[in-house]
């Protein structure tokens, strides 16, 4: 636990500046930003086996002044083993941890721009040049062999292969005609594939988390407040003219020029900003209103809807892609309005997402967006997305504050604890997973079930008590909820099965019960009120002895908060790794093979359906038939029945097809070995128990 002032307060020296308890979250912002320019002397030996770098694609050197080997970290997670320019990540090697020195460290990519590349075709008549602004995963031959010469980057960076498919060799090649050949590889002969790279987008680590220091003058001088929640202006609530810099230590955040949410707005990643100026738009942008946002960043999807009449299904559907042309994405004079079906978006007015900016939240928003000062289409557009918890990030996380609105002293949580200590906690931000509040010491008395979220008071909590002596974290469930209750003891009389919320159990007099699956929260009380208890799987024959009620009057089960997970197989101990969907009528084989931190590895279970993080496809029963060995593989979604899926608390995945199908891993002959198929469940099959795992 660590211990910390919270809430919109001020903390300031004789000069007005910005001081007082600094926030851990505080130090983890700059580290992140201290790494936007080049290094050329670092001197860092470490000996970690995994380097994470959250926002662009760097170059790792050995040696200071940029030169000696080298390693390309890219988004995500990196391994580094003792030779440089080797990612075994990719491969499936664990390899132990070695001690690394880095020399130096240069950023490749420094903006969102276009990225350009100029290909010369020889052997074409006339010598035609081709332009590119995307990867190409095979170049041909017709006209004779290409050569790194043959290449000019006008714009970006790029990776030249000398394999198709991304494979091989490799160069880095940089606008200006620097090329930087693969540390520990041949040089590359020939480009047989060429793909640019990108800044990673949007991000927020912890959107239910938010902290924003604001200062009156650029370069955080002048006077400075810390604010906590929504602020409609800054000079009423805090006593500021306006904000000049400001540091994003949680969540994400729109400021705006005008008071009340209006004039120019600026989305505000976690990050420092020592100029508001830069921010562009209006000139010399004064923020004089901030507020945070609230969505699930996990899968953001849109869609472009056309005026009525128009041929085909009047919509573009766009799943979690940074789109810096929406003309190419389907957007047309005929489009009407932006729908957002999940998460947060920035529409820009300008491709390659510049210009002024528009937030656009779940909801429906017309075709011509206001920009500050005009009116007008969006030209580009993308989302914000959730940054996945890194290694030795807390799974479950909650802060307490010692007064109301989050105000007073603050205590972090990422186990459980029987006694809370004094001042008893008196609201609360629970950041990642659920958790379960107790008005006793010892985890006992009253229940409080709280999933992620804001709750700035005991009332907000549905407690009823003074104060909050106990908590501790709820474990995360991914099997479908199942209970069966009984109107007389010992699971004998009337019986009534559940899987969906109850709101009102009717006529129905609860005596016994048996979780059969998932967790679940009963309601002493119709329409989830009363006192509420959490229920885990497992059997209650005599409810009179559990607990002082005389029935339960409704319940529910337990939302889960959506999240990625690995699948692993606990006979064989390695994860479900998918290949990549080529388009939306060819499938792609699913095998098992070492955790790597990869996309193709991560998967997100909603609604039945098992969906891989990198392809958005879906893991299906080929032929859709409920046969006993048919193959298993992904298939774009379209949510029929061979899509879905049952996580069983014994840790089967049954296919809804038939519920006696579960998954299996063949690997039992050459020809049949290492893919998945459905077989009858038995219970000495250990390939046929999965753990989900979370990422």
């Amino acid at each position: 636990m660590t211990c910390g002032a919270e809430g919109d307060q001020d903390h300031c020296d004789s000069a007005g500046r910005l001081t007082g308890n600094k926030d851990t979250r505080h130090t983890e912002t700059e580290d992140r930003r201290e790494g936007e320019s080049d290094l050329p002397g670092v001197a860092t030996s470490t000996r970690s086996q995994t380097h994470t770098d959250l926002e662009k694609p760097w170059l790792l050197y050995l040696e200071p002044g940029f030169r000696g080997p080298w390693v390309l970290l890219e988004e995500g997670e990196t391994v580094l083993s003792h030779q440089p320019g080797q990612q075994q990540a990719s491969q499936g090697i664990e390899n132990k941890p070695t001690s690394i020195t880095i020399g130096s460290i240069r950023r490749l990519v420094k903006d969102d721009g276009t990225p350009e590349i100029h290909l010369l075709l020889i052997g074409a008549p006339g010598g035609a040049t081709e332009h590119l602004h995307s990867k190409v995963d095979f170049l041909g031959t017709r006209f004779g062999p290409i050569y790194l010469s043959n290449l000019t980057v006008k714009s970006g960076c790029w990776l030249a292969y000398d394999n198709p498919g991304f494979h091989g060799n490799y160069a880095v090649m940089e606008a200006g005609g620097s090329t930087t050949p693969g540390a520990g590889h041949p040089q590359v002969a020939a480009v047989r594939s060429l793909r640019p790279l990108r800044m990673s987008g949007l991000r927020v680590r912890r959107p239910l988390d938010p902290k924003l220091l604001v200062f009156e003058q650029p370069h955080f001088q002048g006077r400075g407040r810390e604010l906590g929640g929504h602020t409609p202006s800054l000079g009423a609530v805090a006593g500021l003219k306006g904000a000049l810099s400001l540091r994003v230590i949680g969540g994400v955040w729109v400021g705006y020029t005008g008071e009340d949410y209006t004039g120019w707005q600026y989305l505000l990643e976690e990050g420092e900003y020592s100029d508001c100026a830069d921010l562009g738009g209006a000139d010399h942008p004064l923020l004089l209103s901030f507020r945070f946002l609230q969505a699930d960043f996990i899968e953001p999807s849109v869609s472009l809807q056309e005026e009525t009449g128009c041929t085909g299904d009047g919509r573009r559907n766009i799943l979690d892609l940074d789109v810096p042309d929406l003309e190419k994405a389907g957007a047309t004079e005929k489009t009407t309005a932006v729908s957002v079906k999940s998460g947060v978006w920035v529409a820009y007015s300008e491709l390659c997402f510049s210009g002024e900016q528009c937030i656009l939240e779940k909801g429906k928003h017309p075709a011509t967006l206001h920009w500050g000062g005009k009116y007008g289409p969006a030209k580009s557009i993308r989302p914000i997305r959730l940054d996945l918890c890194g290694t030795g990030e807390p799974k479950v996380l909650l802060r307490a504050y010692s007064q109301p609105n989050y105000g007073g002293v603050s205590e972090e949580y990422e186990v459980e604890a029987g006694h809370c200590g004094s001042p008893s906690p008196m609201s609360f931000r629970v950041i990642r997973g659920n958790w379960l509040l107790f008005d006793e010491d010892g985890y006992c008395g009253n229940q409080y079930v709280l999933g992620e979220g804001l709750y700035p008071d005991l009332i907000s909590c549905g407690c009823v008590a003074i104060s909050v002596k106990s908590l501790r974290p709820i474990p995360y469930s991914f099997s479908d909820p199942s209970i069966s209750l009984f109107s007389l003891d010992y699971f004998e009389g009337l019986k009534m099965v559940a899987v969906t919320p109850t709101e009102h159990m009717k006529d129905f007099f609860t005596q016994s019960l048996r979780v059969d699956s998932g967790l679940w929260v009963v309601y002493e009380y119709s329409h989830y009120k009363g006192r509420q208890m959490l229920l885990q799987p497992g059997e209650l024959p005599v409810w009179g002895e559990h607990s002082s009620w005389d029935t339960i009057a409704s319940l529910r089960p337990l939302k889960q908060p959506r999240l990625y997970v690995q699948v692993r197989n606990r006979a064989l101990g390695s994860v479900l790794t998918s290949e990549s969907v080529q388009d939306d009528l060819s499938l792609a084989r699913v095998s098992l093979s070492p955790a790597c931190s990869l996309d193709t590895q991560r998967w997100l279970f909603t609604g039945g359906l098992l969906c891989c993080k990198a392809s958005k496809a879906c893991l299906s029963v080929i032929g859709g038939k409920a046969t006993v060995g048919a193959r298993v593989a992904l298939w774009a979604e379209h949510g029929r029945t061979h899509q879905r899926w049952s996580l069983n608390h014994n840790g089967t995945i049954s296919s809804h097809l038939n519920h006696k199908l579960v998954l299996d891993f063949r690997g039992r002959t050459s020809f049949e070995r290492d893919h998945l198929v459905v077989n009858e469940f038995a219970a000495d099959q250990a390939t046929q128990f999965w753990d989900m795992e979370l990422v």
